[in-house]
């Protein structure tokens, strides 16, 4: 007669049995994240009289403030022919960590469009502060962090050599200048970019912002020179 032990069965008295989480596919349409659309937002600069140049760009979900210091000479003992930039991002819900990766792309996306050799032995410092966050992902503020540098720039009097800016899909943004025939960087988060297919949607997506980005600029400083001459 063959006799099984419960105790092997069961185990002991004050077992419990494990629960392990259900598993959830990892589609696409599962696991992307879906971000607010493009707002055109409220723009004003001039607002700080301790800077050269300020921007604060707002909507609904977000109010960012960019600040411009300089050109200004630097303390180094070595002349440098073109100007060195700082960028320098404050946030309450990113990680240090991903805010200074974001301000190294920044700092190559505006060495291709300010025009550094005009202040030799010089550097710009470029404050960002995101006062109000509501949205989670860092690439959805990109496009408005680059409107607040630039017009911030243009506030400074720091001559740069385009109206430059960025568009956002996907969780990807990318930069563009010269009416979008020239891409000056690729943000990448959390991004789905798998094969040229995708890529060429994203970047149409973002070129079509850009765009828009770009017209909302000029616009602003046409009627804020048109202003400044009926003054």
């Amino acid at each position: 007669m063959n006799v099984q032990d419960r105790r092997r069965i069961l185990g002991p008295i004050e077992a419990r049995p494990l629960a392990f989480p259900e598993v959830k596919s990892n589609s696409k349409e599962e696991t992307a994240v879906v971000l607010s659309e493009f707002q055109a937002p409220s723009i004003q600069t001039t607002l700080l009289k301790n800077c050269n140049g300020s921007c604060i760009i707002e909507n609904d979900k977000t109010s960012i403030l960019s600040s411009i210091y300089g050109p200004r000479s630097t303390r180094s003992n070595l002349f440098e022919a073109r100007c060195l930039i700082n960028v320098t991002i404050k946030s309450t819900i990113f990680p240090t960590s991903e805010l200074k990766e974001l301000g190294s792309f920044l700092i190559n996306v505006l060495e291709s469009f300010v025009c550094l050799e005009l202040y030799p032995k010089a550097g710009i410092d470029v404050f960002v502060n995101l006062n109000i966050e509501k949205v989670c992902d860092l690439s959805w503020y990109i496009p408005y962090i680059m409107m607040s540098i630039v017009l911030g720039l243009v506030d400074a009097g720091i001559e740069i050599s385009d109206l430059p800016g960025c568009g956002f899909n996907d969780n990807n943004a990318i930069c563009f200048t010269k009416n979008g025939s020239e891409v000056i960087g690729i943000w990448r988060d959390k991004g789905d970019i798998e094969n040229e297919s995708s890529f060429g949607d994203s970047l149409d997506a973002c070129k079509e912002q850009y765009l828009q980005i770009k017209g909302l600029m000029a616009n602003y400083l046409l009627s804020k020179l048109d202003n400044d001459k009926t003054k």
